[in-house]
């Protein structure tokens, strides 16, 4: 049985299954071509059971990027109430300013992996990323080119990472009303554009991505400084909260298994 044609034999996931794996995690992260917001990475945990008799709810299940929202939308509390568990974790757009982007997709990675394994009772056998190798791992790592599109478990990450960050940046959008991030999720867009270009970039914005770059050094000064920077401190704070919860309260486990594998990788 199979999720789309893509996915056909599962022939990754199976010949794990064949070695004796107990538990297969899958991650895999989205908004790597944002101009705002943070990057997200899911990750899951699934048993056997699910790649031998598949489920019908979950046969719609592809890589994210290919599916609706409404899509994925129904598919994520599917995905949840199938998989043994499911984790969350994401790396600020400041943080990705600070430590490159591969960096942080990788610390959104192994933040999703620490709310992964405190939710299960021992650690998956294999976890398996789509094209991003992680050294240092806790546990063994498989990398895979387009494996959002060819294994079951990435997929299911990607569709839970993609419903979260959407939900995340739909909150942003009434502390940052100019830039339409309800609609663009960050990503570059005309009207994104054009906002940045007469309002310059807020705080959820990715300060070394070009066109960000290119936007700051055209924007005008505020008529009335003081009472701009008062708005934006109390927008900033706004943005701290909402991001509260998955970059500092989920994620920021300091466990020196989690911390290990960053050693090393490359930006």
């Amino acid at each position: 049985m199979r999720t789309s044609a893509r996915m056909q034999s599962l022939a990754i996931e199976w010949s794990w299954l064949d070695r004796g794996a107990k538990l297969i995690a899958g991650t895999d992260e989205v908004g790597r071509g944002a101009w705002a917001g943070p990057v997200v990475a899911g990750m899951v945990a699934v048993p056997p059971r699910v790649f031998q008799s598949l489920p019908p709810d979950l046969r719609e299940v592809d890589d994210s990027k290919l599916l609706s929202a409404k899509q994925r939308v129904t598919l994520a509390p599917r995905i949840m109430a199938h998989v043994t568990a499911w984790g969350l974790g994401a790396a600020t757009s400041r943080e990705i300013a600070d430590s490159g982007f591969g960096m942080a997709v990788r610390l959104a990675i192994r933040r999703a992996y620490d709310d992964l394994v405190t939710k299960l009772p021992s650690a998956p056998d294999i976890l398996l990323t789509d094209a991003v190798p992680l050294r240092n791992a806790p546990v063994p790592v498989e990398s895979h080119a387009k494996a959002d599109q060819r294994c079951l478990s990435v997929a299911m990450a990607s569709i839970l990472a993609k419903v979260h960050r959407d939900q995340l940046m739909c909150q942003f959008d009434p502390v940052y009303p100019h830039y339409d991030f309800a609609n663009n999720k960050g990503y570059g867009t005309r009207r994104h554009q054009q906002a940045l270009t007469v309002f310059g970039p807020c705080a959820i914005h990715r300060a070394t991505f070009r066109p960000v770059m290119r936007a700051t050094s055209q924007v005008l000064p505020p008529e009335n400084p003081t009472e701009a920077f008062s708005n934006e401190c109390a927008a900033d704070q706004k943005s701290d909260d909402i991001l509260h919860g998955v970059a500092s309260t989920v994620a920021c486990s300091n466990s020196s298994n989690s911390g290990a594998w960053m050693q090393g990788v490359d930006r």
